[in-house]
């Protein structure tokens, strides 16, 4: 069947309510689920390009690029060569499901700066940062929560890349008002149900708006089993004008017993307690245990 390719060239000018905006109750995550429904008359360019199978958008705005492709799941041939691609030994899975091939890329072209995710990325990082017992790993003793510090690949192209550490915080207040939204996408990159013990997975989120951009890279994992749940963010944030990218990494970590303690804590009706220990509930209700900041230079166009 011939493939369905489809541009749109719009002004937008967006009602959005997103995310359910905590209408399942659960703590607001700063830039990702508030009450959107301020209309925009800023002009962007929104291209979307629809298949049997993967679908593309793109948004340019500010001098920006934001990018997104997503395909359907690693066929077993896929996995077989990604397997020799990672150098597992015998018998070690891949993660459940695997998106290979669905990406999530931003680029500014003038200042040669590209972010980039994609999954087999995310688990070439879980190899290195399991470089030491991987080469001893059995299937009864291999990392299965496929935990990874991966944070997306940034390149700068013309000049070395340069990345400063910074005591300062992400300056997120534009993110607690109602502003419009001009591209979201959110990937999926892998996930696992550990045999229906748990959940794992790694998402990538992008959310423009008039006044710059918000990414963010989340690993996710709870054990039943263990009765534990960690969360490992990576957000970048760029107000557009200035000569830098915010970037952090933080990680929250409790036991599934003390998350549920805090919702009742919180929550005095049941109903209104959230069904289901997602990403963004443990975002609300944990402060991280680890923060680190950078800066992420923008060098002038040559």
């Amino acid at each position: 069947m011939q493939a369905l390719h489809r541009k749109v060239h719009v002004r937008v000018r967006p009602r959005i309510t997103f995310s359910g905006a905590n209408q399942d109750k659960t703590p607001l995550i700063p830039g990702f689920n508030l009450h959107l429904n301020r209309t925009t008359s800023m002009t962007t360019t929104v291209t979307t390009t629809v298949r049997h199978g993967p679908t593309e958008s793109a948004c340019e705005v500010g001098g920006w690029r934001f990018s997104c492709h997503k395909a359907p799941a690693m066929s077993s041939a896929q996995r077989e060569e990604l397997v020799s691609e990672l150098g597992l030994r015998p018998a070690i899975p891949l993660p459940e499901v695997v998106f290979a091939d669905s990406t999530l890329q931003i680029d500014h072209p003038a200042r040669g700066l590209t972010i980039h995710f994609d999954a087999k990325e995310a688990l070439h990082t879980w190899m290195l940062d399991h470089k030491q017992e991987a080469d001893q790993w059995e299937p009864s003793s291999f990392d299965f929560t496929y935990s990874t510090t991966y944070a997306g690949t940034v390149a700068q192209k013309r000049c070395s890349l340069k990345i400063t550490k910074t005591s300062d915080t992400l300056p997120l207040d534009k993110l607690q008002q109602q502003v419009a939204i001009l591209f979201y996408e959110r990937v999926l990159l892998f996930e696992d149900d550990i045999r229906d013990l748990g959940e794992i997975y790694v998402e990538v989120r992008v959310r423009v708006m008039e006044f710059g951009f918000l990414l963010l890279s989340r690993y996710y994992c709870r054990i039943d089993e263990k009765q534990t749940l960690k969360l490992q963010d990576t957000r970048y944030y760029h107000e557009f004008g200035d000569n830098f990218v915010w970037r952090d990494h933080e990680t929250r970590e409790s036991t599934i017993g003390g998350i549920k303690r805090m919702l009742k804590a919180r929550y005095q009706d049941e109903e209104d307690t959230p069904l289901h220990l997602s990403g963004d509930v443990v975002y609300g209700l944990l402060k991280p245990t680890t923060t680190t900041t950078e800066k992420i230079h923008l060098f002038a166009s040559s």
